[in-house]
């Protein structure tokens, strides 16, 4: 499932790139780009899952946390390398030609992450308690039901967590960089700069607070977590108001 996921996500990317124009297909060309971005959701959901839940079942006793904060650096990885590669074409190409082939190159350049990803996903082997279920036969028919019947609190929880998680991120790598450019007048280039500087502390931060909650338990950590994104858009819905953005703090919209 995880090879069939990676394939899923990578192959939508790749044609993302090789996608026409709306003057070649008129309206089937942004149909099919919702199409392959929805291809792109889906295969992200079972990927990103099947991988965390690979590493931590390969983690050592007392390691689960920081295992399984490998795979969430991939975001930040991923991020820095696709909008650095953007950055670096908008700066070597004109607008002209960033909008004429440009922007396909990212696109199509996922495809050696796809053939890399595939090369690792064969390599590993099952996990131990994969490959326990395997032999005693102890496999759910419908894992799905039987998580919604034995487990919906947490269920209910680790939803939230994680949609509070992806809140804050594309918060911060999308909606920020429109409202930037558009509301504030910012160059893009400088918003990006800064959301790649963030991106990459997230990048960082992920394994030290991981393994911090093999110490002190991941239930602290979580609720500390959720208690300050909480606090976090309190204190800067200032930020956004029509007043502060006429104030002496943000720099006049362009023309």
């Amino acid at each position: 499932m995880l090879v069939l996921t990676l394939l899923i996500m990578g192959v939508s990317t790749f044609l993302i790139g090789l996608l026409p124009g709306f003057a070649a297909m008129g309206v089937a060309a942004p149909a099919l780009l919702v199409l392959l971005r929805f291809l792109q959701g889906l295969g992200l959901g079972g990927e990103w899952g099947g991988a965390v839940l690979v590493a931590t079942e390969h983690a050592a006793r007392g390691r689960r946390g920081l295992y399984s904060s490998f795979p969430q650096m991939g975001p930040a990885a991923g991020f820095l390398l696709a909008n650095g590669l953007f950055l670096a074409l908008t700066l070597l190409l004109s607008g002209e030609q960033f909008s004429s082939w440009g922007w396909r190159v990212p696109f199509l350049f996922s495809i050696v992450l796809v053939a890399l990803g595939l090369y690792v996903r064969v390599s590993i082997s099952e996990t131990p308690v994969f490959r326990r279920a395997l032999e005693t036969q102890t496999r759910a028919r419908v894992p799905s039901l039987d998580m919604l019947r034995a487990y919906p609190g947490v269920l209910l929880l680790s939803s939230g967590a994680i949609s509070l998680t992806y809140v804050h991120f594309y918060t911060t790598t999308t909606f920020s960089l429109a409202y930037g450019t558009s509301e504030l007048g910012l160059p893009s280039s400088t918003l990006l700069y800064c959301t790649m500087i963030s991106v990459a502390v997230m990048g960082v931060a992920v394994p030290v607070f991981a393994a911090l909650s093999d110490r002190v338990g991941r239930r602290r950590l979580c609720l500390a977590g959720a208690a300050l994104a909480g606090v976090w858009p309190s204190r800067c819905s200032g930020c956004w108001t029509p007043a502060a953005r006429s104030s002496s703090r943000w720099p006049s919209p362009s023309p």
